[in-house]
């Protein structure tokens, strides 16, 4: 890329150029009969072509684009010297070059067309005599000397020939006239005397080996001092006579406006052009550097993921148990989950396969390298082969298998299809032309968008990206290919070795551009004709307007927008020279406004994109987190890391605590915090009391938003020595439904850090993080309350279950014989204890019993034994979770039934109450009442002894009576009063 000065330099060079073309054609058109005036216009061509290749010398980044502007600057910078003597002679000297001094004329125009001559032979036949093409491993791009590009066996001699000893004669006229030559006139002497300056600086720039930067500020100043000491010369009518004019006033002026309009038009087209062609080439660069990080980071998410699946494979206890019957369904389901991977695979320390997720046989892999180097405790090897189970160009991932004393016993690997990398590569878009493939540590081919590149192993070690990559560069780079295209390239390299090459041709780089040069020069050529047209018909009525009017069009086109058109007339010109000049004004107040309004409002909206953008990934990821105590230490950190705040700290409000007043009470605590002193506020329980320290007290007692510029000057700052560099405070209520349940509190270290835009921004991050936090508290307040309904319910189903059995015996067998009931001693209370004792059972009994607890809500109410006959096979997995499912129901079944013959027993106590309630008061007499409760007490529940009896009432209702009231069931020697 170009720096700033360098791209002064150039503008500056080629604006040189431009005017440099336009005298030349305006010192033809005067007079082209006038020998002075056609070599004053060859003077300014060469002028001209010479500052325009220092120009795009500058804009060179590579010996490609240098090589056009180099020979431009070889066959010109030489001719300059020889055409500026004849031009002096010409203008000042003319009988010199009749009569004997004739030779002066051919010597000099010899010295003009040699090295253009020479050049065009060293660039046509490679003869070398003068100039060489830039050397790519010297030049690095920017302006060079002459002396880089003309090192032929001639250059001493063009050097001498062309430079020194015209200089020298150039500075010894100028002497010459000025000093000894009596009938030169004051603006002659002050014309030469200004002619000096330049031509010195240039003799001493091209015959001393002057530093690169002063070299091309000699060149460039001393070409700009020739353009103004000849603009001099024209103005005080030195070479500006029209002797002999064969054409009319009219057409020489209308050509002239043609003159400078159209290389202006035409320069104008090649500055958009370029500028065009510069942000295209950047444009292009950026989409290549975008699509190069997207892919690297997809191949290296893609990695990762595969890679923690392996991890946590080989971690996994029965694949460190290395029992291939443990292994295999581990393998089996790991190739089933991540489809990508075509064979997952365990060896021992000799590299023979311990178990497959496939079918076939153990295969001896101790030769591959993937084996070798997890043997020797590499933590993970990639290695790019083909398959000896697929047969194709494979990608094996493997990690040593350790036990728990770190003792390597094995290796753990996967295998995947190149064609899954290469498809991640297809999937993402990297304009058009270009393309993205991907190689692995020794160069061979991973990924390509074509899928036939990936079809075998491919070497790409010859690729001049690849070996540009191996020699150590990133980034971009330039290369030619074995057909001869240019392409352009972004390197980067993954942290296994892998790299990753974007790429681009530079013809479809440059299409765009090409097309847009064409448009440009239409346009162009239009728009000349059509200025030719409107002066030609301008000229017939009025030429002095005209003039003013043109020389001040010129003069703002080239970016003069001071210069004023003058008002001489008050007809349709002098309206058009007020409007020209009312345009001119609102164009430079456009211009000097419209860039300051668009960049701030590009900046400000840069800057709430990003703040919008961060504020939903926060929020989002806050949304995610269901632990309180992790989502107020997650919110703040994402919120310092991303908004790149010094501290960011969340107060939840204590309990009781009121805030949304002027008079809140209790305290607002800290909680969760992302700087130092923070954590070191959390240590000590930093808390502030709402309403009367600090902004935060402030926010959580009124819930409004307050922002603090200076924390120095506010007035309800708190000055806290833990953040002592905090010179900005932003506070933000945290409510829900209208209630404050906390404060946001962000500070930074720079004063008027914080806008509205950023406290309605916040206030939106705020909102989403209060509503996080309520979520959050309510979820953790709902499980402890579901933990405590399942604790009670729990123990009211034991309870149950222990009166309901209390007295029974439940236990049933089931043989050839058909169904028998057992007498077993169950204890419901002592089911774990027996749970524990029947798991012991079935881990010392062989395979073909199988034992499952009856449970219902963590509790356990009896057991299922199941044995098969030993021709049945073992119990297999599906076989175990069907008769756990079909225990589940039945558990269900039977607590439903437990419960029906609950709510029977209670409907039957309560009708026999009601019973014998009805029938005691069926009479008024209290001896017949008493007769009528004992007897249908005593039926009802055919009791053999029934006894009523009143006492006499104590004295206090406390007192309780040592006699009986009812006594009931005397044949079973209980009682109850």
């Amino acid at each position: 890329m170009m720096t700033s000065l360098s791209q002064i330099l150039q503008y500056f060079a080629w604006f040189i150029a431009l005017i440099e073309a336009i005298a030349c054609l305006y010192w033809l058109l005067l007079n082209y009969r006038r020998s002075a005036n056609r070599y004053v216009g060859l003077f300014f061509f060469i002028l001209s072509i010479n500052a325009f290749a220092v120009g795009s010398l500058l804009g060179a980044s590579s010996p490609n684009q240098a090589r056009l502007p180099s020979i431009l600057f070889a066959a010109s910078n030489p001719a300059i010297m020889p055409a500026l003597l004849l031009s002096l002679v010409t203008l000042f000297k003319p009988n010199w070059m009749q009569g004997m001094w004739r030779w002066l004329k051919w010597v000099l125009q010899f010295l003009l067309v040699a090295p253009l001559v020479l050049t065009i032979s060293d660039v046509t036949l490679g003869t070398r005599l003068w100039y060489i093409a830039p050397d790519p491993a010297a030049y690095t791009g920017g302006y060079a000397s002459l002396s880089n590009f003309t090192a032929g066996a001639l250059s001493t001699t063009i050097t001498i020939s062309n430079t020194l000893l015209p200089g020298l004669a150039v500075l010894a006229l100028c002497l010459f006239l000025i000093f000894v030559e009596t009938d030169a006139s004051y603006k002659v002497k002050s014309f030469l005397g200004l002619i000096l300056i330049p031509s010195t600086l240039f003799v001493v720039q091209s015959i001393f080996a002057l530093e690169t930067n002063l070299a091309l500020f000699f060149i460039v100043l001393s070409s700009g001092l020739f353009l103004v000491s000849f603009v001099y010369a024209t103005f005080e009518q030195l070479i500006t006579a029209p002797q002999g004019q064969p054409v009319s006033l009219q057409i020489r002026l209308s050509a002239l406006v043609i003159i400078v309009t159209a290389p202006l038009m035409v320069a104008m087209a090649f500055f958009l052009s370029n500028r065009a062609q510069v942000q295209l080439q950047s444009d292009a660069e950026k989409t290549l550097a975008t699509a190069n990080q997207s892919i690297s980071e997809t191949v290296s998410l893609w990695l990762q993921y595969n890679e923690k699946a392996l991890s946590n494979l080989i971690s996994n206890a029965d694949i460190i148990s290395m029992d291939p019957a443990r292994q295999k369904p581990l393998l089996e389901s790991m190739a089933a989950t991540y489809t990508q991977m075509y064979l997952v695979s365990t060896t021992d320390t000799s590299g023979v396969n311990v178990a497959r997720n496939d079918s076939e046989s153990p295969k001896d892999y101790s030769d591959r390298d993937w084996v070798k180097q997890a043997l020797e405790g590499t933590p993970r090897t990639y290695q790019t082969l083909i398959g000896r189970t697929s047969g194709q160009p494979a990608l094996v991932v493997s990690m040593p298998i350790k036990d728990k004393n770190g003792n390597i016993t094995g290796v753990g690997m996967f295998a995947a299809d190149l064609d899954q990398i290469s498809s991640q590569v297809t999937r993402t878009e990297t304009g058009s032309g270009a393309l993205t493939y991907v190689v692995d540590q020794n160069n061979l081919l991973v990924a390509h968008p074509d899928s036939a590149q990936t079809a075998e192993l491919r070497d790409m070690s010859t690729e001049p990206p690849v070996i540009a990559l191996r020699q150590g560069k990133q980034g971009f780079v330039n290369f030619t290919d074995a057909d001869g295209r240019r392409w352009s390239a972004v390197i980067s390299q993954l942290s296994n070795g892998w790299g990753v090459i974007t790429q681009q041709s530079e013809a479809v780089l440059l299409a765009p551009i090409r097309r847009f040069q064409r448009m440009s020069l239409i346009l162009a050529g239009f728009g000349v004709l059509l200025v030719y047209g409107l002066s030609w018909t301008t000229i017939r009525q009025s030429l002095q307007p005209i003039r003013s009017l043109t020389g001040t069009a010129v003069a703002i086109t080239q970016g003069d927008l001071s210069r004023r058109a003058p008002v001489e007339s008050q007809d349709e010109l002098g309206i058009l020279a007020e409007s020209f000049n009312a345009m001119t004004d609102q164009y430079h107040e456009l211009i000097s406004n419209l860039e300051q309004r668009v960049g701030e409002r590009t900046h400000d909206l840069e800057r709430r994109a990003v703040q919008l953008r961060v504020t939903a990934d926060v929020a989002r990821e806050a949304a995610a987190i269901r632990d309180l105590e992790r989502l107020l230490n997650n919110v703040v950190v994402l919120i310092s890391d991303r908004f790149n705040f010094y501290h960011a700290g969340i107060f939840l409000l204590s309990e009781g605590a009121s805030g949304n007043s002027s008079t809140g009470s209790g305290y607002a605590i800290l909680r969760a915090a992302s700087s130092e002193g923070g954590k070191r506020m959390l240590a000590r329980q930093h808390r502030l009391r709402i309403g009367q320290v600090g902004i935060v007290g402030h926010v959580a007692s009124t819930g409004t938003p307050r922002i603090a510029l200076d924390v120095g000057a506010d007035a309800v700052f708190f000055n806290n020595p833990d953040l002592p560099m905090t010179r900005s405070e932003m506070a933000l209520p945290l409510k829900v439904q209208n209630r404050v349940i906390g404060v946001l509190d962000v500070q930074s270290t720079q004063p008027a850090a914080f806008t509205e835009e950023d406290l309605a921004t916040l206030q939106i991050l705020a909102d989403q993080v209060a509503l996080a936090i309520e979520n959050a508290r309510l979820l953790e307040e709902g499980q402890k309350a579901l933990e405590e309904l399942e604790i009670r319910y729990g123990r009211q189903i034991r309870k149950g279950w222990q009166n309901w059995l209390a007295g029974r015996s439940l236990a049933y067998a089931l043989d050839p014989t058909g169904v028998r009931q057992l007498s077993v001693d169950y204890q419901p209370e002592q089911g774990s204890s027996r749970a524990a004792g029947l798991q012991q059972d079935l881990d010392n009994e062989d395979k073909q019993v199988l034992h499952i607890p009856i449970e219902l809500r963590g509790q356990v109410m009896g057991h299922l034994r199941l044995r098969r006959e030993e021709d049945a096979g073992p119990w297999t997995k599906e076989d175990e979770d069907l008769v756990r499912d079909t225990v589940s129901q039945a558990a269900l079944s039977l607590e439903n039934i437990r419960l029906l013959d609950e709510i029977q027993e209670r409907a039957a106590q309560e009708e026999l109450i009601n019973q014998i309630i009805a029938r005691a008061q069926g009479s008024l007499n209290l001896e017949a009442v008493m007769r009528n409760v004992v007897q249908e007490i005593g039926r009802m529940m055919n009791l053999s002894k029934t006894q009523i009896r009143l006492n006499e009432p104590t004295p206090s209702a406390r007192q309780v009576t040592n006699e009986p009231i009812v006594m009931i069931g005397q044949d079973h020697q209980r009682e109850e009063t």
